[in-house]
């Protein structure tokens, strides 16, 4: 069974002990509102975007163990052998 995602304390480069895909978005929106502002500098508009990669990674493995549990869920299970 493959390990769940919020098990790790590290996914991408990022500290994921007590991170929530609810709050991984709520950066992520924080970041792209930055970005859009057009007031930071290179560097760190290259941070941000480095940090929001990571974000995006750390949310597609959380809704991918989402799926995978929802499908295991949903799996009819085995009729019994006559």
């Amino acid at each position: 069974m493959p390990k769940n995602i919020n098990d790790n304390t590290e996914v991408c480069g990022i500290n994921t002990d007590g991170l929530t895909y609810e709050n991984a978005m709520e950066r992520l929106s924080e970041i792209v509102n930055l970005l859009e502002g057009g007031k930071l500098s290179l560097d760190e508009s290259v941070k941000l975007f480095e940090e929001g990669a990571r974000l995006a990674a750390f949310c597609d493995g959380c809704l991918k163990n989402a799926e995978l549990t929802i499908r295991k869920l949903s799996e009819e299970p085995d009729e019994p052998e006559e």
